[in-house]
């Protein structure tokens, strides 16, 4: 029995890729200039991908600026694959 307790809470531990998996307030911090991430808005809370430029703020991936004012900024969950 103290074994199957003990992996029940080895299970609510947070795994390692998964420590650095909250958002982020952008007043606490910003991403890396030129990294895409995912971002939540004070509009209506809808992720959308964007990436901070230092010189513009925050653009999509068209170089627009985005309708609403990111609040929120998290890493991408993946990287994508390498195009060939």
């Amino acid at each position: 029995m103290g074994y199957l307790k003990r992996q029940g809470i080895e299970a609510m531990e947070p795994k390692p890729h998964e420590l650095d998996r909250r958002w982020i307030p952008v007043e606490e911090a910003l991403p890396e200039e030129g990294e895409r991430v995912l971002c939540s808005d004070d509009f209506d809370g809808w992720i959308d991908v964007l990436q901070y430029e230092r010189l513009c703020g925050w653009v999509d991936r068209h170089g627009n600026e985005p309708y609403a004012k990111p609040t929120h900024w998290m890493p991408m969950p993946v990287k994508p694959p390498e195009v060939k």
